[in-house]
């Protein structure tokens, strides 16, 4: 009913006709409000009713936005025999089937007849309900008026005047252009709404400028604020405040975190999306030549007179020498980037203000890290080799030692510290271990020739042609031992890393089997009958287990010399 007589009601607001919402509430309380539409609450009631509204507005204020409407209880007894009605007829149209004879097509033309009378009632009483309608505006005042549409209206766009007090500040249809000169470049683009003064004075531009912060502010955050009670100012006013403020310098605005060259490359439906900074004063000849001499000194290249664009690589050169000046253990703490942090975090005049305010210091630290940089690829090298040295020192005594010291190192992040922490345990660890190696080649090359002298005194093996020899030796792996190189560490790991100490002493241990191997082969080739036999495993504790022992073995050579074989032990 409310809504068929409202429907098409549209608000506009001051010279700008700037579009405004009107919602509509029903229920027993006024609605909350979000200041940003005009709410209507309607009552159906009379009697109780109509006090409880004129209460309610009254409780609201002279100041409040909300719209009272109460609907009188009139002719309700008609009404909700009217609408009784209506339905039924409704029902019985529409869940009946089509009828198929004549009599029962002329009862359904009756039904809706019926139904068309009904709905012409209905509306007739809902106009005098409508007509009868009282309005309220907050703070207990009723408006009095021809029609509820007509109340309604005039107590909306007073409600807007109370929603957004401070419309008319904006209210200007001329925005729009001080957009298009302001993209131009033209410095007086205010003109056009009737401001001679500075840009900062106006007062829609001095409120966006407050509004808009050194880090930054979003213009879909500053378009949503203002448009909102109590501003509610149009979106031309505050994009055109927005361009009017970058000309004059005393804002700037980058989109996807690059830098707007001035108001012309910032079209209008990008503002939205771009983020807008407060600058302060431009940086002073000396500030300047601060910023030049520290890029300088970083060797970030840059153009003269556009040091700032250089500062973001400066920023970034920063912190990669603080990163390599330290990390986790056994490096040192990396050291902190709070001013190179708090230098990204401010840009324009204000970033080169306080990089030239800190520059002595950043040259230092430069200087600083970069030393510390170059080291620590060396130290880090130097770090790998001992704990490669300590893996195969395991056996060694000293390795104890050594790992004490690796780990104080490691706990107390020491590996850049001068003088060099890491010297002398490579150089003992490598001394060990080259002692330990030469030993243990020694030991296998005299074993190994020792075997071949055994196998050489033998009688077949005199036997044999050279070239025999020489093939069972390199069977046997008892040839010449593989002469190799420890004299630097690097030569010592890869000895180690190709044959380890403990593989050192599996190859001498294997010697053994190795000669047995030997003579077996030059037996086989002088006897191809023959057999090696290895005597069994036993332990013996008396005499009589002896004897048993002997005697077993012995049946053993006997059968293989009683099948012609030649026994090689």
């Amino acid at each position: 009913m409310v809504d068929t007589e409202l429907a098409g009601l549209k608000l506009v607001q001051g010279k700008s006709k700037t579009p405004r919402k009107l919602t509509r509430h029903w229920g027993d309380d006024p609605p909350a409000t979000d200041g940003s539409t005009v709410p209507v609450w309607i009552r159906d009631e009379w009697a109780v009713a109509e006090g409880k509204v004129r209460e309610a507005a009254s409780a609201a204020g002279s100041d409040s936005e909300i719209v009272f409407v109460l609907l009188p209880r009139m002719d309700a007894g008609a009404i909700a025999d009217a609408i009784a009605t209506y339905a039924a007829a409704t029902d019985t149209v529409t869940q009946r089937p089509e009828p198929q004879t004549g009599e029962g097509r002329q009862a359904k033309q009756g039904i809706q007849s019926r139904i068309e009378d009904v709905r012409q009632r209905l509306q007739s009483l809902f106009a005098g309900v409508v007509a009868n309608a009282r309005v309220f505006q907050g703070g207990g005042n009723e408006l009095v008026a021809s029609s509820l549409r007509e109340g309604m209206e005039t107590a909306a766009n007073n409600a807007l005047v109370r929603l957004f007090p401070k419309f008319n500040v904006a209210d200007d249809p001329s925005w729009s252009k001080v957009i298009a000169k302001a993209r131009d470049g033209a410095p007086d683009a205010l003109t056009v709404v009737g401001w001679q003064g500075e840009v900062v004075a106006n007062p829609v531009c001095k409120e966006v400028l407050s509004r808009t912060a050194g880090s930054g502010t979003k213009g879909m955050d500053l378009q949503r604020d203002l448009g909102e009670a109590p501003f509610g100012w149009p979106k031309d006013a505050i994009d055109g405040a927005l361009l009017a403020l970058i000309g004059s310098g005393n804002i700037r605005a980058e989109r996807d975190g690059h830098p707007v060259d001035g108001a012309s490359g910032l079209p209008a439906t990008q503002i939205g999306k771009a983020t807008f900074f407060k600058e302060d004063a431009p940086p002073s000849t000396a500030e300047r030549l601060a910023v030049r001499g520290l890029l300088e000194a970083a060797k970030v290249p840059y153009v003269a007179g556009k040091e700032v664009a250089a500062i973001s690589g400066l920023v970034q050169h920063l912190r990669e020498l603080a990163s390599r000046a330290g990390g986790l253990p056994p490096l040192p703490e990396p050291p902190s980037t709070s001013e190179i942090d708090a230098i990204a975090e401010l840009a324009g005049n204000q970033q080169v203000r306080m990089v030239a305010q800190h520059a002595p210091q950043l040259r230092q630290e430069i200087a600083a890290w970069s030393a510390a940089g170059q080291q620590r690829a060396d130290r880090e090298a130097e770090w790998d080799t001992l704990e490669r040295l300590l893996r195969h020192a395991a056996s060694l005594e000293l390795t104890e030692s050594i790992k004490i010291q690796r780990d104080a190192i490691m706990a107390d992040r020491l590996l850049l510290h001068s003088p060099n922490p890491l010297a002398p345990l490579i150089a003992a660890l490598s001394d060990g271990l080259r002692a330990a190696v030469v030993d243990a080649v020694n030991a296998v090359g005299n074993d190994q020739a020792s075997g071949r002298a055994a196998i050489e005194s033998s009688p077949d093996w005199q036997q044999l042609e050279q070239v025999d020899r020489t093939q069972i030796l390199t069977a046997a792996g008892l040839d010449a031992a593989t002469a190799i190189s420890v004299g630097s560490t690097a030569e010592l790991l890869d000895a180690l890393d190709n044959t380890s100490l403990t593989a050192w002493i599996e190859r001498r241990q294997a010697i053994p089997a190795k000669v047995m191997a030997a003579r077996a082969a030059a037996a086989k080739k002088l006897a191809p009958s023959s057999v090696s036999v290895q005597a069994p495993a036993a332990t013996l504790r008396t005499e009589a287990e002896l004897d048993a022992y002997l005697a077993e073995f012995r049946a053993e050579l006997m059968g293989h010399l009683a099948n012609g074989e030649t026994i090689v032990i």
